[in-house]
């Protein structure tokens, strides 16, 4: 069975509304048909938000947690964590062969990190000038992981697009100058790419449904149509929609009522840490094996003997 990665960045703990309808609550589907990696990058958290670093461990059980809780089969998909996963470390720095420094800079430039000012980087107390770890590992962690687990599909937000195009760069060079292929990922985007937050802007931390926290039924009623409409149409399809626009008193209980139903798994979700970390541990067992396949590859291409096996 081809295999398939998603990724979040665990940063903001909990999952909301937009996270969901952007690639978790297609999951199940998508375990039909894939064997599924659903990563949580908590090594990207500690790169780009030092000043909370002792948090980041607790947001990423937070994080694993909605995971579990959006109807996937933990035994039949797997959940890891990067910061599990120390050959992907050992397979970025061997890939990063095939990026050379001037494609890393525009990476890096029009990245998150890239574009933030100086005062901006100080309140996040990053360094003034970017660690050759921050200006490497954000471009090229997912996609060397990506590539390590040989996926056939790389699924998300337009977001996270752009790490295909990472891929496939890497993958033309590495043919190119090894004369051997790497299995590159095409995206699979999201049948929802972007969601309106409470305020009708972009969806974020400060205007988002958090799944496990969702706002009361009085709450959700005062939110404008606009907002109830596009939240419908992303979790029930049009025909919701349809019927708010015909009957909006009538029509708009009902949505209410599907918004919670929806949250409801995440509400109830008693797995506890020792479980998540269980997991956790089976999918870097499975991950750890293709990593180390794609290794093995990686080095006979590049002609670096494999003298000791450790």
């Amino acid at each position: 069975m081809d295999i398939l990665v998603s990724a979040h960045n665990p940063m903001t703990g909990p999952r909301h509304l937009g996270h969901y309808v952007s690639t978790m609550m297609e999951w199940p589907d998508c375990e039909k048909n894939y064997e599924c990696f659903f990563v949580i990058d908590d090594l990207i958290a500690t790169f780009m938000y030092p000043k909370v670093r002792e948090d980041i461990f607790n947001r990423t059980l937070l994080t694993a947690r909605d995971f579990l809780a959006c109807g996937i089969d933990p035994d039949k998909s797997h959940l890891v964590f990067t910061s599990m996963l120390w050959e992907n470390t050992e397979l970025l720095l061997l890939l990063s062969n095939f990026v050379d420094t001037d494609y890393c800079k525009r990476l890096f430039e029009h990245s998150f990190l890239g574009m933030l000012a100086p005062h901006m980087r100080a309140q996040l107390e990053l360094p003034t000038h970017a660690s050759v770890a921050e200006f490497l590992y954000p471009q090229l962690g997912i996609p060397s992981l990506t590539i390590g687990l040989q996926a056939k599909a790389f699924q998300g937000g337009e977001e996270i697009s752009g790490y295909v195009h990472i891929m496939k760069e890497i993958g033309r060079r590495f043919a190119s100058e090894t004369g051997e292929r790497l299995t590159v990922a095409e995206w699979l985007p999201a049948r929802t790419a972007h969601l309106c937050g409470a305020d009708s802007t972009h969806m974020s931390v400060h205007n988002a449904l958090c799944l496990t926290e969702p706002p009361s039924p009085d709450e959700l009623s005062a939110l404008p149509d606009s907002v109830l409409h596009e939240w419908a149409v992303a979790l029930e399809g049009t025909s919701y929609a349809d019927a708010l626009a015909k009957n909006p008193a009538s029509a708009k209980d009902d949505i209410i009522a599907k918004i919670a139903s929806h949250c409801e798994p995440f509400k109830n979700c008693c797995i506890t840490s020792d479980e998540i970390l269980d997991h956790a541990a089976k999918g870097a067992s499975r991950a750890k094996f293709l990593l180390r396949q794609t290794l093995g590859k990686v080095k006979a291409g590049l002609r670096i003997p494999e003298i000791i096996e450790y």
